[in-house]
C-alpha cells in the first residue's frame, strides 16, 4: 500500500512539475510585432473566462491600431444552432470595433479547421502579416499546426492572453496535451472525435 501511495505522490509531483515547465516555456511564444499587423486571428473557446480575456485583448489591439482587421474563428456547433465565431464578432462590435474591421469564419469548430477557415479570407484580403491571439499554451499548438496552411508571404506573430490562476493553468495544460494528440490522428478519425466532442 505504501508503494502505491509513493507512486501516486511521485506521479502527482511529476505532473505539477510538467505543467509548470510547459507553462513557463510557453511564454516564449509571445513575439508580437512592434507595430501593426494586417489581420488578428482570435480563437473561440467554450471557457467563458478565457473567451472574455481573448476578446478583451483582441479588441484592445484593434482599437490601439496593433491589428488592422479582426478575424474570429471556431465555435461552429451545428446541433446547438450556433456559431461561436459569429457571437465573438458581434461582441467585438459591441465593444467598439467598427463592423468593417471584423469578420467571422462560419465553418470552423477546432484549431485545425480554424486555421484552414481563416486562410481563404486572409488571402482574399491580401494580408501580409497575421497575429494569432490566444493563451500561450494554446499558441504553442497553433504554432505547430499552422504548417498545415500554406500562406505564402505572410509573417506570423503570436500575442499571448493571460490564463488565470494555477487551477486554470493546470486544466489548460492537460486539455492542450489531449488536443495535441487528437490533432495528429488521421483526418477522418480526427473529424469524428471533434464531431463527438463538439456537436
Amino acid at each position: 500500500m505504501k508503494t502505491v501511495i509513493k507512486l501516486v505522490i511521485f506521479l502527482l509531483l511529476l505532473d505539477v512539475i510538467g505543467v509548470a515547465v510547459f507553462y513557463v516555456s510557453a511564454q516564449s511564444v509571445d513575439d508580437s510585432f512592434q507595430g501593426s499587423t494586417d489581420v488578428g486571428i482570435v480563437f473561440h473557446t467554450e471557457n467563458k473566462s478565457l473567451l472574455n480575456r481573448r476578446m478583451a485583448k483582441s479588441v484592445g489591439m484593434v482599437l490601439s491600431g496593433d491589428i488592422n482587421h479582426l478575424k474570429t474563428v471556431g465555435g461552429m456547433r451545428p446541433l446547438q444552432g450556433r456559431i461561436g465565431a459569429v457571437d465573438m464578432a458581434i461582441k467585438a462590435t459591441m465593444l467598439g470595433v467598427p463592423n468593417s474591421l471584423v469578420s467571422a469564419d462560419r465553418t470552423s469548430n477546432d484549431t485545425v479547421t480554424s486555421l484552414k477557415g481563416a486562410a481563404s479570407s486572409i488571402e482574399d484580403m491580401k494580408a501580409q502579416s497575421v497575429t494569432y491571439i490566444s493563451e500561450c499554451m494554446h499558441l504553442v499548438r497553433v504554432k505547430s499546426l499552422k504548417n498545415r496552411v500554406d500562406w505564402k508571404g505572410i509573417e506570423h506573430s503570436y500575442s499571448c492572453v493571460e490564463t488565470g490562476g494555477y487551477h486554470a493553468i493546470w486544466l489548460q495544460a492537460h486539455y492542450e496535451a489531449i488536443a495535441w494528440i487528437v490533432s495528429f490522428l488521421p483526418e477522418t478519425l480526427h473529424r469524428r472525435v471533434v464531431a463527438k466532442v463538439r456537436p
